[in-house]
């Protein structure tokens, strides 16, 4: 397990040199700047970029999206103002506390909704984005810590069961870092198999392969919209 996480040093290598396939695309670049945000150091620069992104699109296409899609975006846009707008912190994150009290994750921790939905694996990236956001990027889990901690661990392990069966590797990686960011215990089991998979979805120069059953393209231009995504979410885990 610790060869694991030291082989994910060289994740920040690779991403840093293939930056020019990032700006390619413009689902890609963002999501890059949104994978600088977390950690101790805040890139301001990313946070602009989110900010004049969510500005320009997300609120123009609010008539064209389900009512998952417009909660995310506004957890999003509240976590980012939080980081931009520090003195008026505190309102942001009282705002974020309101919507994450009506939203998927919390609502399953009450029991409103049955486990067996986190069947679709939709839901379960529902799960991640919950916590990405409503942790400020993981600067912030103190909406976390008056959760039952044990039903928030046991819906974690559930998904990581689920997605070990599936061999669903993107998702597997965004669990671990729920787990990391909010320093969740879980089955001593399950993490040494989920550690197990991502490291044999690990290339030697630093990216992970979506889906270890399909072959990788000779090009880079080929196999990096496959491969960047759980690479990125590597870096979190970092």
């Amino acid at each position: 397990m610790d060869r694991f996480f030291l082989s994910l040093n060289k994740v920040e290598d690779w991403i840093d040199n293939h930056l020019p396939y990032f700006y390619k695309n413009k689902k890609s670049l963002l999501e890059y700047h949104q994978m600088t945000l977390y950690g101790d150091r805040v890139d301001m620069k990313s946070v602009d970029i989110l900010l004049k992104f969510y500005n320009s699109q997300y609120q123009s296409l609010n008539n064209l999206m389900n009512s998952d899609e417009i909660y995310y975006r506004k957890i999003e846009y509240l976590a980012l103002m939080s980081l931009k707008d520090y003195r008026n912190s505190r309102e942001y994150r009282l705002k974020i506390l309101n919507l994450f009290n009506s939203g998927f994750l919390h609502q399953l921790l009450l029991g409103d909704i049955p486990l067996d939905i986190l069947l679709s694996r939709e839901h379960l990236y529902a799960i991640t984005h919950d916590i990405f956001y409503t942790s400020i990027f993981s600067k912030d889990k103190s909406i976390f810590e008056n959760i039952d901690q044990n039903k928030l661990s046991s819906i974690l392990e559930l998904s990581l069961l689920i997605s070990i069966k599936r061999k669903d590797i993107d998702v597997i990686m965004e669990l671990m870092c729920c787990l990391s960011i909010l320093n969740i215990p879980i089955s001593d089991y399950i993490l040494e198999i989920s550690v197990s998979i991502l490291a044999n979805s690990q290339v030697d120069n630093g990216f992970f392969i979506y889906d270890e059953d399909r072959p990788l393209l000779d090009k880079i231009e080929d196999f990096f919209p496959k491969v960047y995504h759980t690479t990125l979410v590597a870096n979190i885990l970092n």
